[in-house]
This record gives C-alpha cells, structure tokens and sequence, in this order.
C-alpha cells in the first residue's frame, strides 16, 4: 500500500514539474483542470497570477494614464512590478501638475521618489519643480549662507535675480 502511495505521488509530482518546467499559463491551467486535488495547484494558481501580472505589466508600462496605473495597483498590489506603478503614478501626476504650472504640487508628487524613477523625458520637470520648492523656502529672511548655497546649486536659476534681491535686503537689514 505505502509503496503504491508513494508511485502515486511520484507520478503527481513528475506532472506537476512538467507543467512547471513549461511555466506557461495554459500548462498551469491545464495541470489545475486536470489535478484539482494535488498539493501543487495552489502553486500553480500563484503562477498563474504571476504571469498575468507581467503580462499585464508589460502592456501597461509605457501608459501615461494615471487611472490604467491605478487599476494595475489595486488588480496586483502585491507583484513584483506594484512598486515601479506606484512610482509611475507619482511621475505622472508630477509630471501633471508641472504642466499646469503647479510647481508646489508637482514637487510634492516628485518628492515621493528619486528622480532616477522618472523618465528622461521628464527630468526637467522634476528638476525645475525641486528648484521651486526650494527656492519658496527662502525669503529675506534666510541667513545669508542658505542665499548662497540656493545660487550654488542654481548658477543659472529663473529665480537667481530674486535670491541676489534677498541677499541685497539681508546685508541691507545688517546696517539698520
């Protein structure tokens, strides 16, 4: 009996690794229809499920629709590629708010991820988004040297003519 059992289970598990050596959906759903009972076909749904995600990845990718993004995420919030859509739907609303001239916002979605997430083409606007919002960090008020290191880091920026004005009342304010 137990040496019968155990050709049973061998004869399972040589199917299941042959279903599992093609590691295609139709082979997994295939194995599921035909082996309902097995030990493996948990395995096999999870395969399944897998595949499906980085197909569905893999036509979704390059969408700059926020919602297509969304619906991934809440479909698969927990495959390997959830963590890259969440970073592109960050980008892409960034990338959104930048066009329409909401710098505030766009950084605030920018900030949530590094911009070696964001496409090439979008660089700009990440960079010039971070520029605003740290150049709206300073005033007058500043201590000279954060003027300073803002002009440092921006030599060419569109608000280089305000920060030398800041400086210029700062030193101004010394000699009151």
């Amino acid at each position: 009996n137990e040496k019968i059992q155990n050709n049973k289970d061998e004869q399972k598990k040589a199917v299941w690794e042959s279903a599992d050596k093609l590691g295609t959906i139709t082979a997994y759903e295939e194995y599921n229809k035909n082996n309902p009972q097995t030990k493996y076909v948990p395995e096999a749904r999870t395969k399944i499920r897998v595949i499906q995600a980085a197909q569905e990845w893999d036509a979704i990718k390059d969408s700059e629709n926020v919602d297509t993004i969304k619906n991934y995420i809440k479909k698969y919030p927990y495959e390997a590629q959830t963590p890259r859509a969440k970073k592109l739907v960050h980008e892409l609303k960034g990338y959104e708010y930048y066009k329409n001239n909401d710098l505030l916002a766009a950084y605030d979605e920018f900030s949530q991820i590094s911009i070696n997430d964001v496409d090439s083409s979008r660089k700009y606007a990440y960079k010039a988004s971070k520029e605003y919002y740290e150049f709206k960090q300073l005033s007058e008020e500043s201590p000279e040297s954060d003027l300073h290191y803002f002009l440092n880091i921006y030599p060419y920026s569109v608000y280089k003519a305000d920060v030398n004005n800041f400086i210029a009342l700062n030193k101004a304010k010394k000699f009151d």
